[in-house]
């Protein structure tokens, strides 16, 4: 359930239509050139170019001038997730003919080195923002780029087309995922370990088990990033809020919750200031808590979100919570 809450706002809920001209997509690409850049903690590579930088914290590529702020891609990689295009199209297709042709999405679907393919071009919220979704994989693996460019910004959108396109993945690639998290973390002896790092969310369950391979089943667990600037308290309170809105109005209303009851709370811990937000929450009718923490600390914030089923584990998330220090 988690992991649709917080790994990038992606889904499409547009509201308004807009006149396009989408790029003309083949039915294969194979790429011969080798890429520049290989997204750190994943085995996904692109051709950067020279005027995008990387922001480890989001798994970003950010273009660097200054009126290109909605100009960027976010990656994901998810290891031993089956990928299948006919469901993203089945997905898309339902949600359009649910809500009208205002929902209407371009996508394509295509081979990409060999690799099953879709690529998905919809507006965001607020109409000014055009997303760009790459998505690809096979049975071993599912890869996920958000790209986002100015709507009115016909030339920014090729160009984050063209790093999406350019991509490919290292199959072979060894990686010892926690080696790229942001922040080191003293888990007490407890039975939490490390699990997966997906798009600079760190995750960590019982054993370290996997935690994607059902996502109609909660599993008690724990996740933590590192957002790359200082949060005020109000932004934390807008970044927790967010969170809860995500969990009950999901796109895909099979996987929305039932927030039962939340309380907020505001204190500090070793003279660093904390937003904490805990909910009773519903998913799939089991019901459970929900420990969201907020922490600037230097010129970051630590956030932790923490879900417990057996009811003993909240004040051990807390604990755990106050050791994590960032890089």
């Amino acid at each position: 359930m988690k992991k649709i809450l917080l790994i990038f706002v992606f889904l499409f809920s547009s509201t308004t239509v807009f006149c396009q001209q989408y790029p003309e997509i083949p039915d294969e690409i194979n790429n011969a050139q080798v890429n520049n850049f290989e997204v750190p903690g994943t085995r996904i590579s692109v051709n950067k170019p020279a005027h995008f930088k990387y922001i480890p914290e989001l798994s970003r590529l950010q273009k660097e001038t200054a009126e290109s702020e909605n100009t960027f891609i976010m990656f994901m990689e998810m290891n031993g997730k089956h990928f299948t295009k006919t469901d993203i199209i089945a997905h898309l297709e339902a949600e359009e003919k649910e809500k009208g042709v205002r929902f209407k999405s371009f996508k394509k679907s295509f081979k990409l080195n060999g690799y099953d393919a879709v690529l998905i071009y919809a507006p965001q919220t607020n109409g000014n923002v055009r997303q760009i979704l790459l998505m690809y994989g096979d049975k071993d693996f599912t890869v996920m780029a958000a790209g986002a460019a100015p709507m009115n910004n016909a030339k920014e959108q090729k160009e984050i087309t063209d790093i999406l396109l350019s991509a490919d993945y290292i199959k072979n690639k060894k990686i010892d995922e926690e080696q790229f998290n942001l922040f080191t973390i003293d888990l007490k002896n407890s039975k939490f370990k490390f699990s997966r790092n997906m798009g600079g969310l760190a995750d960590y369950t019982i054993n370290g088990e996997d935690s994607m391979t059902d996502i109609d089943k909660v599993v008690e667990c724990f996740s933590v990033q590192i957002l790359p600037s200082k949060l005020t308290f109000n932004e934390m309170k807008e970044y927790a809020d967010l969170c809860i809105d995500r969990m009950e109005n999901n796109t895909v209303a099979s996987q929305r919750t039932i927030v039962k009851s939340r309380q907020a709370n505001k204190y500090q811990h070793d003279g660093y200031d904390v937003y904490e937000t805990q909910i009773t929450n519903e998913y799939k009718g089991q019901e459970h808590q929900i420990l969201i923490v907020l922490k600037p600390m230097g010129d970051k914030t630590v956030f932790f979100m923490g879900i417990d089923i057996s009811g003993n584990q909240l004040d051990l998330y807390k604990e755990i919570m106050h050791t994590i220090i960032p890089k």
